[in-house]
């Protein structure tokens, strides 16, 4: 047990009378909790740190990956680094890999609590495998005030991974239920919204496929929409919904990210017939005709498609999925 203050002021009392000192014994005793309720305030004085990496702890070897570090002050003002030890890319060798570091200036005000994000590469080259990182915070002269160490786990080759921007928690299950080529993969659904939406393209390369339904799309911000489009001419697959609320979710995207021109809304009525004839088919023992038509009204988007874009399946005049290349997306 460490020697506290308390206990060195008994130490060096030990030549006075008994009486006195089996006073001293009872206060020790009797009253615990506020010689630890002291010990435990002067361990507050430091900034302390929290983090979260990656996108629920997973992403895609060979990316950038967020680093999401939460800081509170309950001390003096503090100015000092983040630091971040990251693996070195592999270099194919026996022996125990380097690691690199990224550190980024940090003040905190007493009192005062901060989220910060950093980006940093991991590229350990082998997929489907967990990575530990670590963070540490430092202060001005570079000392280790705190620690906290997190396991990232990477997305195998053949998994999908999915950005959801939604402002609704549910109906995207249907997603996992995707049969794939390849029966060892796997269908990942990730929730985004403004605060965890990256701002670098070379973030939102962990994703294969983005999907923006029933989302105010104003809360994001320039950078992050800016991300996006770079993201979908690098190759990404981007799947825009429209409906009711398509001014909310459509309106603030670039131009360039819409297959088509927007002009309203119109209700389509029950039974409005939606898949083309020799359309997908329900799985099971037995293939079933998938039904192909609606069964209640729904309330769909109208719009004019572009030049260059497709219409994959329509309503009479009415386009429902259009598609457009851009870029290498």
């Amino acid at each position: 047990m460490p020697i506290g203050h308390d206990y060195k002021l008994f130490l060096l009392r030990i030549r006075v009378p008994v009486c006195i000192c089996l006073a001293i014994l009872c206060a020790f005793f009797l009253f615990p909790k506020h010689t630890s309720a002291n010990r435990t305030a002067s361990s507050l004085n430091q900034p302390t740190i929290h983090i979260s990496a990656g996108f629920d702890s997973r992403y895609r070897d060979s990316n950038w990956v967020p680093v999401q570090v939460s800081l509170r002050n309950d001390g003096a003002d503090f100015s000092g680094f983040i630091s971040i030890n990251v693996p070195a890319p592999s270099t194919n060798t026996t022996r125990s890999s380097p690691t690199l570091t990224y550190q980024q200036a940090i003040t905190l005000p007493t009192g005062s609590q901060k989220q910060v994000t950093m980006n940093v590469p991991i590229a350990i080259g082998a997929q489907g495998s967990t990575q530990a990182i670590t963070v540490n915070l430092l202060d001005a002269n570079m000392r280790k005030i705190s620690s906290e160490t997190t396991t990232l786990r990477s997305i195998g080759p053949s998994d999908i991974f999915v950005g959801v921007l939604s402002d609704q928690t549910n109906g995207f299950g249907p997603l996992n239920t995707v049969m794939l080529a390849d029966p060892t993969a796997s269908i990942l659904v990730e929730p985004l919204d403004a605060s965890t939406m990256p701002t670098l393209t070379e973030v939102l390369k962990n994703f294969d496929l983005i999907v923006l339904d029933d989302f105010t799309t104003s809360t994001l911000s320039k950078d992050q929409l800016t991300a996006l489009q770079n993201w979908v001419n690098w190759g990404g697959s981007l799947i825009v919904v429209g409906g009711p609320d398509w001014r909310r979710t459509l309106s603030p995207l670039p131009p360039d990210l819409l297959p088509v021109s927007l002009t309203g809304s119109q209700t389509l009525p029950a039974k409005t017939p939606l898949l083309p004839i020799g359309g997908p088919t329900k799985g099971g023992p037995v293939n079933h005709r998938a039904s192909d038509s609606v069964k209640n009204t729904i309330i769909a988007s109208t719009a004019v498609p572009s030049a260059q874009s497709t219409v994959a399946l329509a309503s009479g005049t009415t386009p429902l999925l259009v598609q457009q290349k851009l870029g290498l997306g």
